[in-house]
């Protein structure tokens, strides 16, 4: 049995069979995949379930289908058919309804829906890895952490945007969650009170539930708190452990793997220092998750560029026209890489909207381009 294998049993089987001070999951899944055969056009051989078809497409998809079970429950939303010209017409995404990234058997229904279909897998577009808890392993409340980050008495090591939330009371600010990154980041952090959000925003019975069965001490007069992080170009995260390399591609070993990758994350992109210039440990690593601290990406600095509207429209289309046209791989990378860094301007956001298209979609397509050529 597999090093990686053994590591995800041992985990999973926590997991099952005991209450936690930490709840693991996903609670995001979009998936990059490319139509085969005649139609372009899902097709499920599954009797179980039927499409519906939207009336509307979006900027990216002209268009948008709706996947239920027989109960019509909404099991995915499949977008197909890319606006831009540059796009492969059989590029397509799948996005798994969130309620089934908690409950069942999350690999057993992404298998079915991808080798009962006519849908083949390219890669992850979008993840979102998280941790439920009351507190840190070091005795410190998620709101306390925040409220010290406020004042400065905790700093990030990161040079990273954030965005602090909450409301004034009495001359007093109470916040309720800390976002680290944004729309261009391939790592984006969240600290709220997710208890707060279920009961204002959206309640989601099942992940209430599963605080139920998994989460130690669990009270619903106590609110609970998430740390979420939110992996938006998967085809950057890189491992300098040969162990994680061999699964990083692989698409049930990052489903399956979920609270080690997350641990992973947390250990190097989650970094801050407290007033003594000292490492906060949030959530203390198991010695079989130790090898997960050896993560890394390749990052580009970023480009700044300042023109006027038109000018930006001509660079865009520029990158676009050699991304088309390159002659390799590296060559297309570094100007998608390019995209990425002028996304932060939303003017350059604005105009590749208009274009239908996005740096993660187009990055995701010349992975699979790129990929097959060497197969």
């Amino acid at each position: 049995m597999s090093t990686s294998k053994e590591l995800s049993d041992r985990i999973i089987s926590n997991l099952k069979n005991e209450k936690t001070n930490h709840v693991f999951s996903i609670d995001w899944l979009t998936i990059n995949v490319s139509i085969t055969g005649e139609e372009i056009t899902p097709v499920f051989l599954i009797n179980s379930l039927y499409l519906q078809k939207r009336e509307r497409g979006s900027s990216v998809f002209s268009a948008i289908y709706d996947l239920y079970n027989k109960q019509d429950d909404l099991i995915a939303v499949i977008c197909c058919r890319p606006n831009s010209s540059i796009l492969n017409e059989r590029f397509a995404q799948i996005q798994i309804y969130n309620k089934w990234l908690y409950v069942g058997n999350l690999s057993k229904l992404v298998n079915e829906l991808l080798f009962k279909s006519n849908l083949e897998f390219v890669s992850i577009s979008r993840i979102d890895y998280c941790c439920d808890l009351y507190t840190f392993d070091n005795g410190m409340t998620p709101k306390t952490f925040i409220e010290e980050f406020a004042k400065e008495n905790v700093t990030k090591t990161y040079n990273s945007k954030f965005t602090l939330w909450g409301k004034t009371a009495q001359y007093n600010r109470d916040y309720h969650q800390l976002s680290i990154g944004d729309n261009k980041s391939v790592f984006t952090w969240k600290l709220y009170n997710k208890s707060k959000e279920l009961r204002e925003v959206t309640d989601k019975a099942y992940i209430r539930r599963k605080w139920e069965m998994k989460l130690k001490d669990y009270n619903v007069d106590k609110d609970v708190w998430r740390l979420e992080v939110s992996v938006k170009n998967w085809s950057k995260v890189q491992f300098e452990d040969k162990r994680l390399e061999q699964v990083r591609n692989d698409l049930f070993s990052i489903i399956n793997h979920y609270p080690a990758f997350f641990m992973a994350f947390l250990s190097k992109k989650f970094v801050f220092r407290n007033e003594l210039g000292d490492f906060i440990d949030f959530i203390k690593i198991p010695e079989e998750l130790d090898y997960y601290r050896s993560l890394s990406t390749t990052i580009l600095p970023k480009e700044s560029i300042d023109e006027n509207y038109r000018a930006k429209v001509k660079i865009v289309n520029n990158y676009l026209s050699i991304i088309t046209n390159a002659n390799n791989e590296l060559e297309a990378k570094e100007y998608i890489d390019r995209l990425y860094d002028l996304i932060g301007d939303n003017v350059y956001y604005e105009i590749m909207l208009k274009q239908g298209i996005t740096p993660d979609i187009i990055n995701s397509y010349f992975v699979d381009k790129y990929n097959k050529q060497h197969m």
